[in-house]
């Protein structure tokens, strides 16, 4: 039992990330003290999030790259921004880098990698984490970043198909008073009537800029390889960002040893959570455990606990919760439970069920709560017909019985009257998103108001993944390029 609890306590604090994260810093930083070091890391979270955005012109990774620092807080590090800076600067690299923008020619990797590097290393970079826009453009560049170890854990690429993309960027124009420069589709009202279009946006340069920025990125991109997600940026913005939010809140692949799933699913009357639980046990090989099944083992075996069981039944009473407990408790902390992990088939279904867990330390690893609205459920409910001589279900949208004998015996029950049901829904709801809520950030909620195998896929991707991190709840206001000094 002891093993049992430190695995999941190592679990529930992410020990293993923890150690990693420790080791991959003392190995980056060496430093010379290692003790006072490791102290000041601890302090750090244990994720910070080290963001590469990639895209060809007019791809709109600059838009994206801003909201996504509104949206997590992290450090901006723009190559265009840096190097717009020092060439306002009355200095002999400031002039250089100045000539090379005034040519429209690229700035040689030994002014500005180093520019980049020093400022993605800053304290607030370290601390808040950083989002790195448009670099590394070529292979050479991201050896060079990941021999300084500088490690980013998501990368971002913007794909855009060459014709679309000529025609954003010969679709530019550019401010004169300030430097700014505007998508068609994303024109200043204040510079409106000063806007021009830039000199160096041709067709031929528009054609030569795209050739060989797609040439750079395919081998540059061999090197994110695994944790890079492409997206296709003909998408409008919201599209992009639904895809984009949701790669950025997912972790890392953890360095922990693989523990089978551990599931709790939940849900009223009419989510298909019995039906879900049972696909996912036969798949992934987990130990299926219903309390109702539980309750109807031991009457069959005419225990004890099942002639208690057999009583309230009788009568036409819930089971008393103290009965329901036991049984599920001592199948959770069974050997075989433990060995090959289950799905809890509606359990826990009140928050006493679901402190009482709690005080087992049998916290499961996810839990899902199954939704809908409220009368697609009761019309799924009702809606059951029962033959009487097989006992066979039936539906009578979804599945009819076969029209003459069978169809003229069905019955529905007495407890699938749509005005029962539709309180029974209500107050299995109210119950089980209280006991939801007792888990935190392990819940997750599924619409259940969709296919079966959309239902299905979404819930088995939430038993195989990893915790989501969690999401920003205010937008840190940070500033928007560092001080390349």
């Amino acid at each position: 039992m002891y093993t049992v609890l430190a695995a999941d306590y190592i679990d529930k604090h992410r020990i293993w990330d923890l150690f990693a994260s420790l080791l991959e810093s003392l190995a980056i930083e060496k430093p010379a003290n290692p003790i006072p070091f490791l102290v000041q890391q601890l302090q750090r979270p244990i994720v910070t999030l080290r963001i590469l955005v990639l895209g060809g012109p007019g791809s709109g990774k600059t838009s994206l790259s801003a909201r996504i620092v509104r949206e997590f807080g992290v450090e901006l590090v723009s190559s265009s921004d840096i190097l717009h800076e020092v060439s306002n600067h009355d200095t002999q690299v400031g002039q250089c880098v100045k000539s090379y923008i005034d040519k429209g020619e690229a700035v040689p990797d030994s002014i500005l990698v180093p520019m980049l590097l020093t400022a993605v290393c800053r304290p607030s970079c370290k601390q808040n984490g950083w989002l790195l826009e448009g670099f590394p453009r070529c292979r050479d560049q991201g050896n060079q970043m990941l021999r300084a170890g500088i490690l980013p854990n998501k990368v971002i690429l913007l794909d855009l198909p060459p014709a679309v993309a000529k025609q954003r960027i010969l679709g530019r124009r550019v401010d004169p008073k300030t430097g700014e420069v505007f998508s068609a589709n994303d024109v200043s009202e204040s510079a409106g009537s000063r806007l021009q279009k830039r000199s160096i946006d041709t067709d031929e340069n528009a054609e030569k800029t795209i050739a060989a920025w797609t040439k750079d990125m395919n081998s540059t991109l061999d090197l994110f390889k695994r944790q890079a997600l492409i997206v296709n940026a003909e998408q409008t913005p919201e599209q992009i960002w639904k895809q984009v939010r949701a790669y950025l809140l997912t972790r890392p692949p953890s360095l922990a040893p693989t523990r089978p799933p551990r599931i709790a699913l939940i849900g009223a009357p009419g989510t298909g959570r019995t039906t879900m639980s049972h696909m996912i046990a036969q798949e992934l090989n987990l130990m299926h455990i219903s309390p109702g099944d539980l309750l109807r083992e031991q009457i069959a075996m005419d225990s004890e606990i099942g002639k208690l069981a057999k009583g309230f039944v009788g009568a036409g009473l819930s089971v008393p919760d103290d009965i329901v407990n036991t049984l599920v408790r001592d199948r959770l902390l069974s050997k075989e439970a433990r060995d090959r992990g289950y799905v809890l088939d509606g359990f826990p279904g009140t928050r006493a069920q679901a402190e009482m867990m709690k005080s087992w330390n049998t916290i499961p690893r996810r839990v899902v709560l199954l939704e809908g609205p409220t009368e697609a459920l009761v019309e799924r409910v009702s809606g059951r017909l029962i033959d009487p001589l097989t006992n066979r279900v039936y539906h009578v949208k979804a599945d009819p019985p076969p029209p003459g004998d069978i169809a003229s015996r069905c019955v529905r029950r007495e407890e699938d009257d749509p005005d029962v049901v539709r309180h029974q829904i209500k107050r299995v709801k109210a119950a089980i998103d209280e006991a939801a809520g007792e888990f935190g950030e392990i819940t997750a909620r599924v619409d259940a108001n969709q296919p079966k195998r959309t239902v299905y896929e979404t819930f088995r991707h939430l038993c195989i993944s990893e915790l989501p991190i969690p999401a920003p709840t205010s937008a840190s206001k940070r500033p928007t390029s560092p001080n390349p000094v």
